[in-house]
């Protein structure tokens, strides 16, 4: 059954109890099929999903539920109703701290910002960089074979075993060498200096995302919030961050990805060809205890997203999809996102090439939901 807390998207109790039924599992397979593909595809679906489409785009904006697929029953281990801690949802293991970590960097047909990132990372204090080479139908180029051959033991490429977006997130673990990993997409380029630092500031909570790219998400129809570092300053409301954006979390989440509870949600994540960054916020935040499901905030002022080189763009259609994946995240795992508190969110400061506290370098107060703000002193 799905969790109680799950706030429910704006039309959803209006649907049948067979349907509800059949979308959370009790049916058959095909029932399944057949009521989530209704919801995601009719009219009244695109509808409940915040009316983000038209008759003539609802088609390509919308869900692609995936064939002889049925969710399992809201993923009873993860109930919100429950106190998990990291080491219950991954088999009581000890959480280990390292002296380095490894980058994890996923790339597709962008080989002019592969050979830019590349260069630029291997500059940076780590243990190992790993390209998820995720171009199924073609071979590795030879300059990537010759750069791994000049940088033996620090540049790993790991070929993909399928065709699906996921892949990015398939690492052996037993070939880590750090319990630390940094996901990150081709285009963006963090500097070392920050790497270093948010390194240090994720050995303090390492079941926490520490990372870029905050972003605000809610439900019923709004999605989420591209966050506006200086423009929004005094309004700090943050509650997930994108991680293939760049942010650290522990290695034991990527086992966590492909455990059996999130095998329904991976398939509309493959499906859709998106949405990995956000099934990835939930299962961290869920791993946690109430309380410590914040992420802790690194902040730039500079985008590290390399525009000249970036080719995939997002797209109306695309945001769609995105939007309408939230919200069934929503509707499957319930909503347990907590807000960063201000105290947790850093900023660089050069002077002394250390991230501090946002509240630091201010002297501001945590506004409570962004009431009233606040001048600095």
């Amino acid at each position: 059954k799905a969790p109680k807390a799950t706030v429910l998207p704006v039309g959803l109790r209006d649907w049948s109890r067979n349907e509800k039924n059949a979308v959370r599992g009790a049916g058959t397979t095909n029932e399944t099929d057949a009521a989530l593909q209704g919801w995601m595809t009719n009219e009244t679906g695109a509808a409940v999903l915040g009316a983000r489409t038209t008759k003539n785009n609802t088609k390509n904006a919308v869900l692609r539920a995936p064939t002889n697929t049925k969710p399992n029953a809201a993923l009873r281990a993860h109930n919100t109703n429950k106190t998990e801690t990291l080491s219950a949802v991954m088999g009581a293991r000890t959480i280990h701290q390292t002296d380095s970590y490894t980058i994890i960097m996923a790339t597709f047909r962008r080989d002019k910002c592969l050979n830019l990132s590349i260069t630029h990372y291997l500059n940076c204090n780590m243990r190992e960089l790993r390209i998820k080479w995720q171009d199924f139908n073609r071979s590795v180029p030879a300059w990537l074979r010759q750069v791994q051959s000049e940088h033996l033991g620090r540049l790993v490429i790991d070929v993909a075993d399928a065709d699906y977006l996921s892949s990015r997130f398939r690492v052996d673990k037993q070939k880590l060498q750090t319990s630390a990993i940094f996901p990150v997409d081709d285009d963006v380029r963090h500097p070392c200096s920050y790497l270093q630092e948010g390194f240090r500031l994720w050995q303090m909570r390492p079941s926490q995302m520490v990372g870029f790219a905050p972003r605000r998400v809610v439900t019923g129809g709004g999605c989420y919030d591209f966050y506006s570092v200086w423009k929004h300053i005094y309004y700090p409301l943050i509650n997930t961050l994108w991680v293939t954006k760049g942010a650290f979390l522990h290695r034991d989440y990527l086992e966590v990805y492909f455990s059996q509870d999130y095998s329904h949600l991976r398939k509309l994540v493959d499906g859709n060809l998106t949405g990995e960054d956000m099934l990835m916020s939930f299962i961290v935040a869920l791993a946690n205890p109430p309380g410590q499901r914040w992420p802790v905030t690194l902040l730039s002022r500079k985008s590290p997203d390399d525009k000249k080189c970036s080719t995939l763009a997002l797209g109306n259609a695309g945001m769609a999809k995105r939007c309408n994946l939230l919200d069934y995240f929503f509707y499957v795992l319930g909503f347990p996102m907590e807000f960063t508190p201000f105290s947790e969110i850093y900023t660089y400061d050069k002077s002394r090439s250390i991230f501090v506290p946002l509240s630091d370098k201010l002297r501001m107060k945590w506004v409570l939901h962004g009431q009233s703000p606040i001048e600095p002193v």
